[in-house]
C-alpha cells in the first residue's frame, strides 16, 4: 500500500512540483477536447434532465425551501433526491437570470471538467512514481464512462456527485492514517457533500472507505477516525435525509435503493464490465491489467481492492471503475514500460568504454530517447484522442441525443392546444429509456402526463415502477407493427390515454414509421398536430386487446 508522503516524490524529469500542474494540464486540455463535441445542440441539453429541469424550477419558487413533492409528470413523486445540485441551479437561475434548461447545459460539463482536476490528485496520491500520476491523469479523460452519462442534462447530479467523491477519496485516506485535523475536516465536509449529491456516488464512496480502513489495519485509532467521519457526514447531512424520512417515511429510500439492479445475475454480468467499460477502446483496458499484475507483484492492494469495491452497484461500476482502471494504466506506463525502455535505452555495448566518456554517451542517448518517446506519446495520445472523436460523429449522425427544435415545437402545441388533464403516450425509435430524450422531456415541456415515462418512478411504489417500465418496453414492440398492436398496449393501461405522441427524429435502430401510418388509417384515432419532428394523434375511445383498426 502506498503512503500518502511518497507516491510522486523524487526530483528531475517527471518528478517534483511540476509533474502535478502537468497533468492537470494534460487532463484538462484532452477533457476539453473530447467531450466539447458532445455537447451537440447548443440550445439544449443532451438526453435526459427534464425532471431534474422541473425540480430546480420547484426549488426556486418554493424560496430555497426543500419541496414535499415533484409535480413532474403529475406523479406527486416525493423531493427525496440528494437536494444539492438541484440547489446550486436554483442559486444560478436565481442569481444569473439563466433557465433551469441553460443550468443543465453547462454545469454538468463544469462539474466533469473539475472531476479531471480532482483525479490529478487522486493519482499523486495513489501511485508513484510522477510519470504513473502524468500518465495516468492523461488516460483517464481519454475513458468514455468519464463523460458518457456525465456531461447529459441529467449529469447534474452524476457528474457533481463523480467530482466530488474524486476529491474526497484523498481526504478520507489520509484521515484515516492518521495525518491531521485538517485531512479530518475536509473528509467530513467532501464525503457530507457527496451523499446530498448523488446516491450511487455516496455508495462508492463509502465502499471506498472501508477498503481504506482495512488497508490502513483495524487498530484503534483507525475505527476510531472512521466512526468519527460516519458520525461527521450524519450530522452534516440529517437535516435533509430527517426533513425527507418525516414527510415520507424511511421507506421512501428503501423503494428506491431497492431498484439499483443487485442481483446475483447483475454481479457476474460485471465480471465482463472492463472488456466494455473503454466503449471498445482496450487499449487503456491492456494497460490496466498490466498494472494491476504490478500492483499484485509489489504486494500492493489498494488500486485492485478499489476496482473491486466498484463491483457493489452493478449500475454505477462502468462509471466509478474508471478510476482504479486510469491508475492501474498509469502504473504500467510509469513503473513498468516506461522505466523499461530507458533501461534498453541506456545499455551499454560491448564496444563502448566505461567512465566518464560511456556515462556521457549514455546521457546523450537517454536525452535523444527521452524526446522521441515524448513526442511518440503525444502522438498516440492525439491519435487515441482523434479516434474517438471521430466514433462519436459517426454514431451522432445516426442519432439525435437532444430534443430538436421541431420537437420543441411540438411540445409547445401540446402544452396550449390540449387539456391540462390529457394524458399521453410517446412512442419514438430510441432502443432504450435512458437515452430517449423526448420521453422525458416530454413533462417538463409539455407539462401533460406521459404514462409510459419511468424517470422518477423509482421513488414510487413498485407497481407503479413496473407498470411504467413495461407499457415503455411494449410500446417500442408495436414501432414496426400497427395501430392494433398499440390498441392493445393500452388496454392494459388503467387510465387510458387521450393522446399519441410520435416522433420522427431517428434515435434508434426501428423508428415508428410503419405504426403512425396504420395510426393515420385507423377509425381510432384522429391526427390533431404534424410537423417535421412530430405527429400527434387523439384517441377516441379506449379499446381493448384485440380491437382492430
Amino acid at each position: 500500500m502506498l503512503d500518502e508522503e511518497s507516491p510522486a516524490a523524487g526530483g528531475g524529469g517527471w518528478a517534483g512540483r511540476h509533474a502535478l500542474w502537468l497533468a492537470v494540464a494534460l487532463a484538462l486540455v484532452i477533457g476539453v477536447i473530447t467531450r466539447w463535441p458532445l455537447m451537440g445542440d447548443a440550445e439544449f441539453p443532451r438526453n435526459d434532465g427534464g425532471m431534474f429541469a422541473v425540480m430546480i424550477q420547484e426549488v426556486v419558487d418554493a424560496g430555497f425551501a426543500l419541496p414535499t413533492a415533484t409535480s413532474y409528470n403529475g406523479a406527486n413523486i416525493p423531493f427525496a433526491y440528494p437536494p444539492l445540485g438541484f440547489y446550486l441551479g436554483a442559486v444560478l437561475v436565481r442569481a444569473l437570470g439563466v433557465s433551469p434548461v441553460a443550468v443543465l447545459i453547462w454545469l454538468p460539463l463544469l462539474a466533469n471538467l473539475a472531476s479531471l482536476v480532482a483525479f490529478c490528485f487522486v493519482a499523486r496520491a495513489f501511485t508513484r512514481p510522477a510519470a504513473s500520476m502524468v500518465m495516468a491523469s492523461a488516460l483517464f479523460p481519454l475513458l468514455p464512462f468519464t463523460w458518457h452519462w456525465q456531461v447529459m442534462g441529467g449529469g447534474l447530479t452524476r457528474s457533481l456527485g463523480f467530482c466530488l467523491s474524486l476529491w474526497a477519496l484523498v481526504p478520507i485516506w489520509t484521515f484515516l492514517g492518521g495525518r491531521g485535523r485538517a485531512a479530518g475536516w475536509s473528509a467530513i465536509v467532501l464525503s457530507s457533500i457527496t451523499v446530498l449529491s448523488h446516491p450511487e456516488s455516496a455508495v462508492f464512496l463509502g465502499a471506498a472507505t472501508l477498503v481504506f480502513i482495512l488497508l490502513r489495519g483495524l487498530r484503534a485509532a483507525t475505527l476510531a477516525a472512521g466512526l468519527l467521519l460516519a458520525a461527521g457526514v450524519g450530522a452534516l447531512t440529517c437535516p435533509w435525509w430527517l426533513t425527507v424520512m418525516v414527510r415520507h417515511g424511511p421507506s421512501v429510500f428503501l423503494r428506491a435503493g431497492g431498484k439499483v439492479e443487485w442481483s446475483l445475475g447483475s454481479v457476474t454480468s460485471m465480471m465482463w464490465f472492463p472488456i466494455t467499460v473503454e466503449g471498445n477502446i482496450t487499449s487503456i483496458l491492456i494497460l490496466a491489467v498490466i498494472g494491476l499484475f504490478v500492483e499484485l507483484a509489489a504486494r500492493r492492494l489498494l488500486l485492485p481492492c478499489l476496482l473491486l469495491a466498484t463491483l457493489l452497484v452493478p449500475r454505477l461500476a462502468p462509471r466509478q471503475a474508471t478510476i482504479p482502471l486510469a491508475l492501474l494504466a498509469g502504473v504500467a506506463l510509469g513503473e513498468l514500460i516506461l522505466p523499461g525502455l530507458r533501461s534498453i535505452a541506456l545499455r551499454r555495448r560491448p564496444d563502448e568504454p566505461e567512465g566518464e566518456e560511456g556515462e556521457g554517451r549514455a546521457a546523450a542517448l537517454w536525452r535523444r530517447w527521452s524526446r522521441a518517446a515524448g513526442a511518440a506519446g503525444c502522438a498516440l495520445l492525439v491519435v487515441h484522442t482523434v479516434a474517438l472523436r471521430l466514433a462519436v460523429i459517426l454514431a451522432e449522425e445516426a442519432t439525435t441525443p437532444f430534443v430538436t427544435r421541431e420537437e420543441r415545437q411540438a411540445l409547445g402545441w401540446v402544452s396550449e392546444s390540449t387539456p391540462a388533464s390529457a394524458s399521453f403516450v410517446v412512442v419514438t425509435s430510441a432502443d432504450s429509456w435512458a437515452e430517449d430524450p423526448i420521453s422525458e422531456w416530454f413533462p417538463a415541456l409539455a407539462r401533460r402526463v406521459s404514462l409510459a415515462t419511468p424517470q422518477g418512478s423509482e421513488w414510487l411504489a413498485r407497481s407503479e415502477y413496473v407498470r411504467r417500465y413495461s407499457l415503455y418496453d411494449n410500446l417500442k414492440r408495436c414501432r414496426a407493427a400497427d395501430a392494433a398492436c398499440l390498441l392493445g398496449c393500452l388496454g392494459g393501461v388503467p387510465a387510458a390515454p387521450t393522446y399519441v405522441l410520435i416522433s420522427k427524429v431517428p434515435r434508434g435502430s426501428n423508428g415508428p414509421v410503419q405504426l403512425a401510418r396504420s395510426i393515420a388509417a385507423s377509425r381510432s384515432f384522429s391526427r390533431v398536430f404534424e410537423n417535421p419532428g412530430a405527429v400527434v394523434f387523439r384517441l377516441h375511445h379506449r379499446t381493448g386487446p384485440g380491437t382492430g383498426s
